[in-house]
C-alpha cells in the first residue's frame, strides 16, 4: 500500500475514535465503566505515594495504552469483516462438517 493510502487510513482511524457514537459507546459500556472505576480506585490508592508529576505521567501512559488498544481493536474488526466477507457460506458449512463429522469417518 502506498504512503498516500496509509496516510488516509491514519486519518480515518483518528476520525473513527472521535465520533459521537464512539464516545457514547465508551461512556455507557458496562465493561469500560467497570474498568475505569477500578483504575480510578487504584490511582486513588497510590496518589499520596507518588508525586503529582508521576501521577500525570502515569495517566498519560494509561491514555497512550488505551489509544493503542483502541486502534488495534478497530484494525482487528476490519480484518474480521474482510475475513467474513471472503468466506462463502457453502465453503464454511463444508469446512465445519469435515472438521466435526466428516473427519471421524
Amino acid at each position: 500500500m502506498n504512503r498516500e493510502n496509509l496516510s488516509a487510513m491514519d486519518e480515518l482511524m483518528n476520525a473513527l475514535v472521535q465520533t459521537n457514537i464512539w464516545m457514547t459507546m465508551q461512556q455507557n459500556d458496562p465493561f469500560v465503566l467497570a474498568a475505569n472505576e477500578r483504575l480510578d480506585e487504584a490511582l486513588e490508592a497510590v496518589k499520596d505515594a507518588i508525586s503529582s508529576e508521576q501521577m500525570n505521567e502515569l495517566r498519560d501512559a494509561l491514555g497512550d495504552c488505551t489509544c493503542a488498544f483502541e486502534f488495534v481493536a478497530i484494525l482487528y474488526g476490519m480484518q474480521a469483516v474482510l475475513t467474513i466477507k471472503s468466506v462463502q457460506p457453502d465453503d464454511l458449512s463444508r469446512f465445519i462438517y469435515e472438521r466435526t463429522n466428516g473427519g471421524t469417518k
